[in-house]
């Protein structure tokens, strides 16, 4: 086959997937979860999964961050890789250059649930599990509950009137 035509094949979904077996399942595998979960972020291949210390460590900068008055905090150098692969393919504030911010602009879920929730008939304060759920809105993401909560602390954390009942399950 030229590698026209295995262009081709692959294109249409007919050819090879991989050039063996371990690849050709993990790219199968990726396929089906991105059909799956068409709103999962879209982190880097081959890197490590987020664990539970690295997204506590974030939520700590990120109520760092929010208590400070220009809402933005410098990054200890060692943490600099884990916060940014998540804070920013989470879009849960935006670290660059050794500084994690949390502007309004650049905090996407809190403008996320206020206008969600609203459209749904919340207001005040809204229940975690209804957060939860507006996680996968408007296309299933996938996320663990870890990262959800991660997700809901961090908006909690923002200045001025509290918006949703603290989320009980620790990260």
């Amino acid at each position: 086959m030229t590698s026209a035509a295995a262009a081709n094949s692959a294109v249409a979904g007919t050819g090879p997937i991989g050039s063996g077996p371990r690849q050709g399942l993990r790219r199968l595998l990726r396929q089906v979860l991105g059909w799956s979960y068409p709103g999962t972020p879209n982190l880097p291949e081959g890197e490590p999964l987020v664990t539970a210390a690295q997204l506590r460590k974030v939520l700590d900068y990120a109520q760092r961050a929010v208590g400070d008055p220009a809402r933005q905090v410098t990054i200890d150098q060692a943490d600099g890789r884990n916060v940014q692969r998540i804070v920013n393919h989470l879009r849960l504030g935006e670290f660059s250059e050794g500084v994690y911010a949390v502007k309004p602009a650049t905090m996407w879920w809190t403008g996320h649930f206020l206008s969600r929730a609203k459209a749904d008939g919340y207001t005040g304060r809204f229940p975690v599990q209804v957060l939860r759920e507006l996680t996968d809105q408007p296309a299933p993401r996938g996320l663990d509950r870890a990262v959800q909560c991660l997700i809901i602390r961090g908006v909690r954390a923002r200045p001025g009137p509290e918006l949703v009942v603290p989320c009980q399950n620790s990260i």
